[in-house]
């Protein structure tokens, strides 16, 4: 073993605060959701199974003969939704149960060391990684005997209750985790999950093509294969690690997709956001930052903070004694076992820092210092499996976010000379963690980054004289750019004429320029059309430079345009008007850094993400579906399909479904087009200051005091006729909506701002009306009591209820409203007085199918009302009718 060394100052600072000052947590913090500091990442701790609502309670027997209960179509789907969640919750794993409570100093679950930390570590002295110091018996594995020999002493753990490993000072520098604590009513399904990893394991080494250097490698006899995210051996940024072949990269993206690869992962994860909170949150805050610099790096699991990991394959997974000496420094590693052998007698985990053997039992966790704390594995005895995961994170990582997203050679002296010091390079904020939480109301928006429109305005530039932006131009009486002042993005102007042009193996955009060069993707072939994939073609996209082209079909050619540093996405996938195509798109990363949304936009790209954008939709196609829409009532659906038609008709090929991309992109592009027509772009406050109602089309013939009436018209007593509003309330139970998403999955787009009400204030108002029957004294029309009898379970709403303009047959601004229980009184008295709230009309006249009974008590309901919405008029301006064709349904008294 190496001599007693100088601790770094990074590792001080980092490592040994990790495990100082760390109490025991209460009850409400017990696995705390991960948190990410730019609310970028999806690194949080498994959530709890979906609320399944009540099924309403079966009717009384009646006398005589037994009448079968009609069964609902809302009720058929809602059984058939509830067995088969019933039969999901028995089938998969569920997810990582709360940890024991963590034991310390002076309790029989704690074991206190003499192990001197930060003089006895060998960290180098950059601090973020170890020196590589050679194994003590190269080649060779230690036996239990031999490690008893030379003074180790064995130490018997069961592998379920947690110990903690502590240092001189009483800090944590290991944990023997053990597995998830099950509940008492629970069935502990553990053994299962293990034995899923271990075949998972097994089908991957299967389905792996290996290298040399995978099977023969320093640390163990065994293959081994890592994948995620790293850092080091030459590499001048970090990036995914490579798999060699598509086959191999099919083979780990089905490993990783795995059910219970993803649960053991994520208990690591959970684990190590448990015992060391405060390292946990450095973890956050770095790759969080690295990140936000380059979206395009992927870990491995999406509730796990490691972003690498290494599988070791069987039958026989033991190691060598050795430091991964590339791993952070100051940092835990996960590691995981798996297999059918006896831990007393193999496969142990031996501490050489601690002088301890420990027993490993399979489907146990720990979590130790890799880089710095030395380790090895016992060997198993014959006929025994032992296959493994350990997670990791590269400590070149935390150096490269250090010295600014560059390496350590290419930073200023400054910058290096910080990070020497154990300084970071920008603070870390540490928020408090909440409990978990249910996904019913608490789950992250389904398919959205954010609301497209909540922190950026509309780009108009199409609509004007064409132009190109160029990021490599900087205005005379601009600042220089610097690090503090960046570079200034300038448009420049071109002729009305001109058009882009996208190199010479593709044709012009058209004088819309709304169309993508994604017209000549199919090649005529005598009598037959062949379609070729462009990805298959060279087919590389530019990103946001001035003249972007496309590569040349031969592979020698080189590219036209060169980018200084790009972000490279090998399967992009475009939706045209000639089908769906897979693209290779090239994003540009140069100075000023443009968002990748604007990029695709400037290029006629809908993106169907705000930040990490992988699919999209052309102007063209968007435009193509609205006019579809409106005029055939064609639904995206059929669209899509006809799209999947286009492209392969025969159906062999296998395309991604796309589907809810598309109506994603379909619904943010027509309330884009609805802000950008009402001139919300140009408004100075920016589009969140939109007031309800501002972006709906108004009726132009219904009378509007200072557009369309006259001056004057308030005295014009004998035409008071021609100034009446005439408008018309009745409801629709066609518009159901089930119960398959949430506000916080699927936000609103613009509450308020056209049509329909906003939806805060009205469910506010209708919580004091749920449980209140509404009885009808017309024996003719019994509409009012069929209003409680309708279909309300599994749907969020059971119709719609609005106002329109009987002339015109236009829906005033805010005149729709949803309902949830038939066509209640509180619903449609909130929608007619929400739409006339802005009037000053003197006479309204309104025609509702059951007047009769919904104007007897109208005025005393109006004291119910919100302030904002009640009537400024009279109650002798709103004069009620009955249309004609429902009169018939109405008894003689009502005639009246």
């Amino acid at each position: 073993m190496d001599a007693p060394r100088m601790p770094s100052p990074f590792f001080v600072s980092h490592f040994g605060q990790a495990g100082q000052d760390l109490q025991l947590l209460p009850d409400a913090l017990i696995l705390p959701p991960a948190f990410d500091l730019d609310s970028s990442s999806e690194w949080a701790t498994d959530v709890e199974d979906d609320f399944i609502p009540p099924m309403p309670l079966p009717s009384p027997p009646k006398v005589g003969k037994k009448r079968k209960r009609k069964v609902y179509p809302s009720d058929a789907a809602a059984k058939r939704e509830h067995r088969r969640n019933k039969r999901c919750r028995k089938k998969d794993a569920p997810g990582p149960t709360a940890l024991r409570a963590p034991l310390y100093t002076g309790t029989p679950g704690s074991i206190q060391t003499e192990l001197r930390s930060e003089a006895h570590f060998p960290v180098n002295g950059t601090g973020y990684s170890a020196d590589r110091i050679e194994s003590i018996q190269p080649g060779q594995l230690w036996n239990l005997q031999e490690l008893k020999d030379i003074g180790l002493d064995v130490l018997s753990w069961d592998g379920i209750s947690p110990i903690t490993i502590l240092d001189d000072e009483g800090r944590v520098v290991a944990v023997l985790v053990g597995r998830p604590v099950n509940k008492s009513s629970a069935a502990d399904d553990w053994p299962k999950v293990v034995a899923g990893l271990e075949a998972a394991i097994n089908q991957l080494e299967r389905d792996l093509s290996l290298s040399k250097k995978q099977y023969n490698h320093r640390r163990a006899p065994h293959p081994a294969k890592a994948f995620g995210v790293s850092h080091g051996g030459g590499q001048t940024c970090p990036s995914i690690l490579k798999q060699g072949s598509a086959r191999n990269e099919r083979a780990v993206r089905a490993f990783r997709n795995n059910k219970y690869v993803k649960r053991a992962a994520h208990f690591g994860s959970s684990a190590f956001t448990y015992y060391s909170p405060k390292l946990y949150a450095r973890y956050c805050d770095y790759f969080g930052r690295l990140r936000k610099h380059d979206p395009f790096l992927v870990w491995n699991f999406p509730r796990s903070i490691f972003p690498a990991t290494t599988v070791n394959f069987g039958p026989s997974a033991v190691c060598y004694d050795h430091l991964d000496y590339g791993n952070a420094a100051a940092g835990w590693c996960a590691i995981t076992s798996a297999g059918t052998y006896d831990p007393k007698l193999g496969g142990h985990l031996v501490l050489f820092d601690i002088d301890k053997i420990v027993e490993f039992p399979p489907g146990s966790t720990i979590l130790i210092p890799s880089s710095v704390m030395w380790h090895a594995n016992t060997p198993i005895q014959e006929g025994e499996t032992r296959v493994g995961i350990t997670q990791y994170a590269a400590g070149a990582l935390f150096r490269y976010i250090d010295h600014g997203f560059k390496l350590q050679a290419d930073a200023s002296e400054e910058v290096r000379a910080r990070a020497q010091e154990g300084a970071q390079s920008s603070t870390l904020t540490v928020y408090p963690m909440p409990p978990r939480k249910k996904r019913a109301a608490e789950d992250e928006l389904w398919n959205h980054d954010q609301i497209p429109v909540a922190a950026s305005t509309l780009e108009l530039s199409r609509d004007g004289k064409h132009v190109r932006w160029s990021t490599s131009q900087v205005q005379a009486a601009a600042p220089v750019a610097s690090p503090e002042v960046p570079a200034i993005e300038v448009p420049e102007y071109l002729a009305e004429d001109a058009s882009l042009q996208y190199g010479g193996n593709f044709p012009a955009q058209e004088s819309s320029e709304d169309a993508p060069p994604l017209e000549n993707v199919k090649l005529s072939r005598k009598r037959y059309v062949n379609s070729s994939m462009l990805t298959n073609i060279s087919d590389t996209r530019a990103g946001d430079h001035k003249a972007p082209t496309k590569s040349a079909p031969a592979a020698s050619q080189p590219p036209l345009h060169f980018v200084a540093k790009t972000a490279l996405i090998q399967s992009f996938t475009v939706l045209h008007t000639n089908g769906i195509h897979q693209l290779a798109v090239d994003f540009c990363n140069c100075s000023p850094a443009v968002e990748l949304r604007i990029q695709c936009m400037r290029h006629s790209w809908w993106p169907a993400s705000m930040e990490k954008p992988r699919s999209a939709a052309t102007f063209t196609l968007l435009k193509q579906f609205q006019r579809l829409s409106l005029q055939g009532k064609l639904a995206v659906y059929n669209y899509y399909k006809s799209q999947e038609l286009m492209t392969d008709g025969s159906g062999l090929e296998h395309i991604l479904m796309h589907l809810s991309q598309l109506s994603l992109m379909v619904r943010e592009y027509r309330h884009v087009k609805m802000l950008a027509r009402a001139g919300r772009g140009h408004d100075p406050a920016g589009i969140a200051a939109t007031k309800p109602g501002e972006i709906a089309v108004h009726c132009r013939a219904c009378p509007q005091p200072g557009i369309n009436l006259p001056e004057g018209w308030e005295q014009d007593v004998e035409n008071v006729w021609l100034y009446a509003l005439i408008i018309a309330m009745d409801a629709c139970f066609r518009l159901q909506n089930r119960s398959r998403s949430s506000d916080a999955k699927d936000p609103t787009l613009g509450p308020s701002w056209a049509m329909f009400v906003d939806d805060a204030p009205y469910h506010e108002h209708l919580k004091n009306y749920i449980h209140k029957d509404e009885i009808s004294s017309c024996a003719g029309f019994v509409a009012i009591f069929l209003t409680n009898l309708k279909r309300t379970t599994a749907v969020r709403t059971t119709g719609a209820g609005g106002v329109l303009c009987s002339r015109h047959k236009l829906w005033p601004p805010n005149g729709l409203g949803d309902l949830q229980k038939g066509e209640r009184y509180a619903n449609m008295d909130y929608i007619l007085f929400c739409s006339l709230r802005l009037l000053h009309i003197l006479l309204i006249f309104l025609s509702y199918d059951i007047m009769c009974q919904w104007i007897v008590n109208l005025w005393a309901r109006v004291l119910s009302l919100p302030e904002a919405i009640r009537p400024t008029f009279p109650k002798e301006a709103l004069v009620g009718k009955i249309p004609q064709f429902h009169l018939e349904a109405h008894g003689r008294k009502c005639y009246a």
